[in-house]
């Protein structure tokens, strides 16, 4: 009954043009106690003050009166605040479905926590060879303890999150069957361009050509096929290989001159910084002019990220999937139906 109702709020709020933050990314702090090779926003380095827990708690409470259903926690690394449980907590009382986006590193030490979320994803890039490359060092075996921890210790809903890279281009079918092994549906992500040790946004020196991305998505989409846990519709796959751009363009701004799908980041679903600006997407952090949720007003804020929101198409994946998710793509809508997916 509650999905019914949530998919009539958002077909009235496409009638009457009045948006709500269906889904919200959360990014509590920048902090982060790994520094992946790919980072895009170099979150270990970000000076940006921590969002306190008393901010927190009442962006908690705003979301929660603007309609919020669910809330992703972000980080840099969320699991380093020691009062996440007290705003998991506060979430969970207003009943929104809560999440984390997690390295995994801590997930052991904070199980107690992880039981009370709805779901965890978290990152692991392949095999032990090609996690490694692109996260760190041993990495591999920590991350995998915490799968396991999830699994064995919780009833939390569990995902792996893995960004494809020249590093583990060969290890997609592998890290099919660990998702398959620890029955946690793998999402893929190309890697966006990034800022570089200079700030300047520009392409990783770890993105594959666009050729290779192509054939990797033909590789995710035959174990797809195959009965292998990936969690992304095969609307999004096949869209994503029309991308008409061989080059790392992630965005494009205008009206597009190919048939894509339109982007809702501001309208159904944003991003809040450490700052307590509303983003319409990570990717815009820092880019657009942004209000504060806090200072300017929770809906005047999001009303804002909105407008300034300058992107028609962008060939993220994971923003795409929630794009055919709220332009009521027949797929995702039955995946959701089915409970496979965290979003409407």
């Amino acid at each position: 009954m509650k999905k019914i109702k949530d998919a009539l709020r958002v077909v009235t709020a496409h009638i009457t043009k009045r948006y709500f933050p269906y889904y919200a990314n959360l990014i509590l702090n920048n902090s982060c106690n790994m520094k992946c090779a790919y980072c895009y926003k170099r979150f270990y380095s970000r000076k940006t003050a921590v969002m306190n827990t008393d901010e927190a708690l009442t962006v908690v409470d705003n979301l929660a009166k603007a309609g919020t259903r669910q809330i992703c926690i972000l980080g840099g690394e969320p699991l380093l605040r020691d009062d996440l449980g007290r705003i998991v907590a506060a979430i969970k009382k207003r009943g929104i479905r809560c999440g984390i986006n997690t390295n995994g590193i801590l997930v052991k030490d904070k199980i107690a926590l992880i039981k009370d979320l709805d779901y965890v994803h978290i990152s692991l890039d392949g095999g032990k060879e090609a996690n490694d490359l692109n996260r760190g060092r041993g990495t591999y075996d920590k991350i995998v303890e915490a799968l396991e921890a999830v699994v064995n210790r919780t009833g939390t809903s569990l995902g792996i999150a893995c960004t494809l890279t020249k590093n583990n281009l060969a290890s997609i079918e592998e890290l099919a069957h660990i998702a398959q092994r620890y029955k946690a549906p793998v999402s893929f992500f190309i890697l966006m361009s990034q800022e570089n040790e200079q700030g300047v946004m520009a392409t990783s020196p770890l993105a594959p050509a666009w050729p290779e991305y192509l054939a990797a998505i033909d590789t995710i989409v035959r174990l797809k096929k195959s009965g292998l846990p990936i969690r992304s519709s095969y609307t999004l796959f096949d869209l994503t290989k029309k991308w008409p751009y061989q080059t790392r363009q992630d965005t494009v701004f205008g009206k597009p001159s190919f048939k894509w799908i339109r982007c809702y980041a501001g309208k159904f679903y944003c991003t809040i910084d450490t700052d307590s600006r509303i983003y319409p997407c990570p990717r815009l952090i820092g880019g657009v002019d942004a209000l504060s949720s806090l200072e300017d007003g929770f809906q005047n804020a999001f009303q804002h990220a909105g407008k300034k929101n300058p992107c028609t198409a962008c060939n993220i994946m994971c923003y795409n999937e929630l794009n055919l998710s709220f332009g009521l793509n027949p797929e995702t809508l039955a995946r959701y139906a089915m409970k496979r997916g965290h979003t409407l």
